[in-house]
């Protein structure tokens, strides 16, 4: 049984770890899920285990947060450099330097801890200009002492991620790989720049023409697709006009105190509809 996941691997721009559950109802019966823009994977990692789990994100920062949690030895490591590093501005301005030449554990470390001392989520991705985290909202616990129970949660995430294929790909090529009638395909890219004040949000940015072309390969997909996003013109007039659109209210994780409730949006291709609607039809069945 798979342990349960209680707090994100990242605060991470558009993450997904409170709305999770919302996303993971529309979710027919798969025996592969594909995550192939995985940030901080959220919605796998709160979802029941399938045979095959594969979390991929181009951005190799990121990707390398995984390999180091997935790795027992490494992953020890991590928790006791974590539980040593103070939570202080000196060390977020010494965290914002990310060496390539950095061993995993101490690229992995610098990014889990700028993500949770950053003031929003970008904070995640080093060259990002956002600033140290060390005001509360009023009821919740002071940023220093959330992360100081990190380390406690990183036992739980290598046991989940036991039997995950990690890669660092194209989406395109991940796709490609893992595509079958038996997979659902969860994509969640990059929000349309329309969509968002910041441009410059993510490591890896995609442009109007690189939706369109990701539109285009979710539609020769043999599997299961399910788009998530924020609502936009070029996604329901364009891209996905024809497909099933499912929407909730939601919060984006760690966004900076105060942001507003947002509505998201999923959009189905009709094997994930078809999927979806037969996992309901029990419910309605019984209560008939």
């Amino acid at each position: 049984m798979s342990p349960k996941i209680t707090r994100p691997v990242l605060r991470y721009p558009g993450g997904k770890f409170k709305s999770a559950p919302k996303i993971i109802e529309h979710f027919g019966a798969h025996d592969i899920r594909v995550e192939p823009f995985g940030g901080a994977f959220s919605v796998t990692l709160r979802a029941p285990r399938v045979f095959t789990e594969v979390y991929n994100d181009r951005w190799d920062l990121v990707a390398n947060v995984f390999r180091v949690l997935r790795n027992p030895i490494a992953s020890k490591e991590l928790e006791r450099q974590l539980t040593l590093t103070p939570f202080s501005r000196t060390e977020y301005e010494i965290c914002q330097v990310v060496d390539p030449a950095m061993d995993a554990v101490e690229k992995a470390r610098r990014v889990i801890f700028r993500s949770f001392a950053a003031y929003s989520a970008e904070g995640v991705n080093p060259g990002s200009k956002t600033t140290f985290r060390s005001r509360m909202r009023e009821g919740n616990n002071s940023p220093a002492v959330d992360f100081m129970h990190y380390a406690e949660h990183i036992d739980r995430f290598r046991k989940r991620l036991q039997g995950v294929i990690i890669e660092n790909m194209d989406y395109q090529d991940v796709i490609d790989k893992f595509d079958s009638p038996k997979t659902l395909i969860f994509l969640d890219p990059p929000y349309v720049h329309d969509t968002r004040h910041n441009k410059g949000l993510y490591a890896c940015e995609f442009t109007d023409g690189d939706h369109i072309k990701l539109g285009s390969l979710a539609k020769q997909a043999q599997g299961m697709v399910i788009v998530n996003g924020y609502s936009n013109k070029l996604y329901e007039e364009e891209i996905f006009q024809d497909w099933h659109m499912h929407t909730f209210d939601a919060q984006a994780d760690g966004q900076a105190e105060g942001s507003q409730k947002r509505t998201e949006v999923l959009w189905l291709n009709d094997a994930a509809e078809q999927a979806y609607q037969a996992r309901l039809t029990p419910l309605f069945a019984s209560s008939g």
